[in-house]
């Protein structure tokens, strides 16, 4: 019993200790989160407001964005180097937040589907070197643990953009009912997601997170390499182990005159050559995409193989990243962006039936009339960037999208089979909004992921479950320092909180000892 009073004694002091660290309201606060992605690290500086409680949201502005390169993945194997390139991150992090913020804004190093792929062993050994040198005060001084590097999961990727979603449309600033909530479809280059709150029971793939005091049931998967980059490669495994001993393989999602020049396994050259054939990609991408026979398909209904997903119902979806591009290419978006599928399936059969010149031919006619777009574009606010190019730009531009004709033709198809056959869409739905930002406010996961961690923080501190009274409520704020990582609402005065950490051991005492 004396052991259980002395830890009860430490706990009401280590309370004490954060109820009595006093902030003001309104005070201006910085997060820092670094997204190692296979191909570079993102630099993300958000700042908000300090808020009066924790079921008070804050509202993030992202204050500075940078990709550095390489990736982490990098120095997987090569030690040399890691050190320079994370001292450069946090120096261009040192310029953008004040250096009286620095001690109590957290940083944190999240990596996604490119560190999940590498060896375990590996990973672990280069998240260990990173928390070591990020854990170097004298390198850092932001506000870091162990635990702030870590790699995500591809479900963690695609709740924490639903988080950033639901955060810049409004749903958290105010107690909404969850149907008003937006689903999310994200489509990465390894993987892609989807992230909704079901009308009906969830029977797997459940993610509970809270936020705000309240707590979301999502449903939550992510399909890895089933992303952007990774349909491409396995559509060409496909056609390559129909064709093992061909050295020129027909492909059918690739445009007439568009060849892909490539080596097989053991070295040997080889072309893949376009054939302008939708039907036929169409048929290989429903063998990706297929359903388990009804026997292995448990619980019900199946989304892709033996993957369960709850009915979408009636539910609005925001599409983002790889989604974007093709259905604009395609015209396949009506004025607010919502996305027409069967427009877009019936634009990519006739657009993937096209040769290679002819595609290159419409963007040099494009790129012929861009002055006019200009003009034009004074009366169609999307097109008014375009009068701060120049000619040569603008032609640039068009010979990046010829580049990926193919790949546009691919897309095309892809992704009206993902969401009609895959996901159980209907194909005349209006409930999809295809679009990367919300009101100038960019929809991804690491506003989500930050806002988060930042929650969790205070999830650490909740008292017993069912303890019948009402505690004041804490400040949604870092603060510096280990382990005190919240700040009470600067109305409580050092009496006032002493009186609050008694009242709630005693009822925790209480309530232990019955």
């Amino acid at each position: 019993m004396a052991k259980f009073y002395i830890i009860a004694l430490t706990f009401a002091a280590h309370l004490y200790s954060i109820v009595t660290c006093v902030s003001t309201n309104g005070e201006t606060q910085f997060g820092v989160m670094l997204d190692a992605g296979s191909s570079g690290t993102k630099i993300k500086v958000y700042e908000w407001q300090n808020t009066r409680t924790v079921t008070d949201i804050p509202s993030m502005d992202l204050r500075y964005g940078h990709k550095f390169t390489p990736g982490i993945g990098r120095y997987a194997t090569h030690r040399e180097g890691l050190t320079k390139y994370l001292s450069n991150i946090v120096a261009k992090a040192k310029d953008v937040v004040p250096e009286e913020k620095w001690k109590s804004t957290p940083m944190y190093l999240m990596a996604t589907a490119g560190a999940r792929i590498l060896d375990g062993d590996i990973a672990l050994g280069l998240l260990n070197r990173i928390r070591n040198i990020l854990s170097n005060t004298t390198l850092n001084p932001f506000r870091f643990r162990g635990r702030n590097v870590r790699i995500l999961s591809g479900e963690e990727e695609g709740v924490f953009a639903w988080i950033s979603l639901n955060a810049v449309s409004g749903f958290f600033s105010s107690v909404k009912p969850m149907n008003e909530s937006l689903g999310l479809l994200e489509m990465g280059g390894g993987s892609t997601q989807i992230a909704f709150i079901p009308s009906t029971p969830l029977y797997a793939g459940e993610f509970q997170i809270f936020l705000g005091g309240r707590r979301f049931d999502l449903y939550a998967h992510s399909y890895l390499f089933f992303g952007a980059n990774y349909i491409k490669e396995r559509v060409k495994n496909i056609l390559m182990a129909s064709s093992p001993q061909s050295q020129t393989i027909d492909h059918p999602c690739r445009l007439i005159g568009d060849d892909l020049s490539g080596t097989t396994d053991s070295g040997q050259p080889l072309k893949f050559q376009g054939t302008s054939d939708p039907s036929k990609c169409i048929q290989i991408l429903r063998q990706l995409l297929s359903k388990a026979p009804d026997d292995r398909c448990y619980p019900k209904p199946c989304a892709i193989g033996s993957v369960y997903q709850p009915s979408i119902g009636n539910m609005p979806f925001y599409a983002t990243q790889g989604f974007v591009y093709t259905p604009n290419t395609m015209g396949s978006l009506d004025a607010d962006k919502h996305l027409n599928i069967t427009h877009l399936k019936d634009e990519s059969i006739i657009y993937c039936q096209k040769s290679f010149e002819d595609v290159k031919a419409q963007y040099s006619v494009k790129a012929k009339f861009a002055s006019d777009e200009c003009l034009m574009g004074l009366y169609i606010p999307l097109l008014l960037q375009r009068c701060g190019l120049s000619f040569e730009d603008v032609k640039a531009q068009y010979s990046v999208k010829a580049k990926f004709a193919s790949d546009e033709c691919l897309m095309g198809l892809y992704i009206p089979l993902l969401l009609q056959e895959s996901y159980q869409f209907d194909p005349h739905t209006s409930n999809i909004v295809v679009e990367d930002k919300i009101q100038g406010n960019k929809i991804d996961w690491t506003m989500g992921a930050l806002l988060y961690e930042l929650n969790m923080m205070f999830q650490s501190w909740k008292l017993l479950p069912h303890t019948p009274v009402s505690c004041q409520p804490i400040s949604f704020t870092a603060v510096p320092g280990s382990p005190a990582e919240v700040r009470p609402n600067s109305a409580l005065v050092p009496g006032h909180a002493l009186q609050t950490v008694l009242l709630c051991v005693l009822v925790v005492l209480l309530e232990t000892r019955h």
